[in-house]
């Protein structure tokens, strides 16, 4: 009798593991919806009037008779024009409203269906969107210059200068490798006690190395090492901005995203109690720690996205010992865009959701300090800059808004059909542009 109940469990697990396997994650969308401008690059000029042909593909052959609809308008902003049409000869054809000054447009798409393939048929539905350019090399910032903008950050770094960094350095053996000594890292930020910190790789074998200091997108989550560019023969320093624990469990940091995962708005009415200042200023220190290593080369740059993005920004302009940057679409730039009748950068303090919270004198001026636009007029560096036309998070507007203002030597890599990410080639390329500067 034991054995058999023994036989009919390994008859059971044997079936789960089979329809398991028959039950894998698809790796392509069972139909794909295809959007195409009708200017390669998605960029057109003031005053022009662009056109999109949408194809709903499945096996990649294009569907007949799918219903298509469009709502399209400036970008993140109302989306006035609405139209349907159904696919003859498998396309729908499409033209937009252009804009007469520089900026974006958005489009959002519709593609839905009675899928054929099915014991009934099922109504099958897609969507995706494209923005498109006009003019973006001559998008200009709305976010103002404060007259005190170098004083007020020259006058918060000194000020750090009486500081004991306090650095705490644990050898982590968990994520370790043969080539990298993998640390728990914090240090002190300023006189009012606040300490950032992270994970601090360096490579194990004897030598001198540059350093490649990355900090986090935005949120409060449990970060892990990442060990490979540091196998490669980099230091890296990446860190988290909330002084938190690196021990915590997720559970533990999902609790305290909770408790203050709106800090971006934290004390907002004052820029000297603006939660982002013990940031940026806690950036420059992370240099600071940077520079204690014996195994450091004295070559260092920044690199990260999004949040992180614009720390990277912040830091190589806080901090001259800095010989490049790499930043992947920058959070908090050109913020004040709503306030002009265009998109803003995030998080968005004056869009529709947040305005009456924000719109106030005080937090418009405080936000002026902390803007990545202002930040990017004074970089003397070189900068890689990238993004995606198609980034909702922190939009093409605001970006260009960012790199136009940039009088460094500069390199923009667009891959227009990218949203809030980007593609490993993307990253790879920035990578061994960070090392050349570093002279590695």
């Amino acid at each position: 009798m034991r054995n058999r109940y023994l036989i009919t469990a390994i008859i059971a697990l044997i079936s789960f593991t089979g329809m398991s396997a028959q039950l894998s994650k698809a790796r392509r969308p069972y139909a794909d919806l295809i959007i195409t401008p009708d200017k390669a690059d998605w960029n057109y000029k003031s005053g022009e009037t662009p056109s999109i042909e949408v194809s709903l593909l499945q096996n990649g052959v294009a569907i007949n008779d799918v219903e298509v609809t469009i709502e399209a308008g400036q970008e993140l902003l109302t989306l006035s024009q609405k139209e349907t049409k159904r696919t003859k000869n498998g396309i729908a054809k499409f033209t937009l409203k252009g804009l007469k000054n520089p900026g974006f447009i958005q489009c959002k798409v519709t593609a839905s269906y009675d899928d054929k393939n099915t014991v009934s048929n099922n109504k099958r539905k897609y969507s995706d969107q494209v923005k498109l350019a006009f003019d973006p090399e001559k998008i200009l910032p709305t976010v103002k210059m404060p007259s005190d903008f170098d004083s007020f950050w020259k006058k918060s770094v000194e000020e750090l200068a009486d500081v004991p960094l306090e650095l705490d350095m644990k050898y982590n053996s968990e994520y370790s490798t043969d080539k990298v000594d993998v640390f728990a890292t914090s240090f002190r930020v300023d006189k009012k006690g606040h300490r950032m910190g992270g994970w601090l790789m360096i490579p194990k074998a004897e030598g001198k190395y540059p350093a490649i200091f990355s900090p986090p997108g935005a949120g409060v989550k449990k970060q892990t090492p990442s060990t490979d560019l540091a196998a490669s023969g980099v230091i890296v320093f990446q860190t988290e901005i909330h002084g938190l624990s690196l021990d915590m469990s997720v559970e533990q940091y999902a609790l305290a995203s909770k408790a203050f995962g709106e800090y971006m708005f934290f004390n907002m009415d004052d820029k000297d109690q603006f939660y982002y200042k013990h940031v940026y200023l806690g950036c420059k220190r992370a240099i600071d720690a940077i520079y204690t290593l014996d195994k450091f080369n004295g070559e260092v740059a920044t690199t990260g996205g999004s949040q992180g993005g614009a720390l990277a920004v912040v830091t190589a302009v806080l901090d001259n010992r800095i010989k490049a940057v790499a930043t992947f679409y920058p959070a908090i730039c050109d913020v004040t865009g709503y306030l002009h009748g265009r998109a803003g950068g995030w998080p968005h303090y004056f869009s529709k959701s947040n305005i009456d919270r924000c719109n106030t004198p005080d937090k418009v001026n405080t936000v002026l300090y902390y803007d990545i636009v202002n930040f990017s007029k004074s970089l003397k560096v070189p900068v890689f800059f990238s993004f995606g036309y198609n980034d909702n998070t922190c939009p093409p507007t605001s970006l260009f808004a960012a790199y136009n203002s940039i009088k460094a030597p500069k390199q923009l890599i667009v891959n227009q059909i990218t949203g809030h990410w980007r593609y490993p080639e993307t990253n790879d390329t920035a990578m061994k542009w960070l090392k050349q500067q570093l002279n590695q």
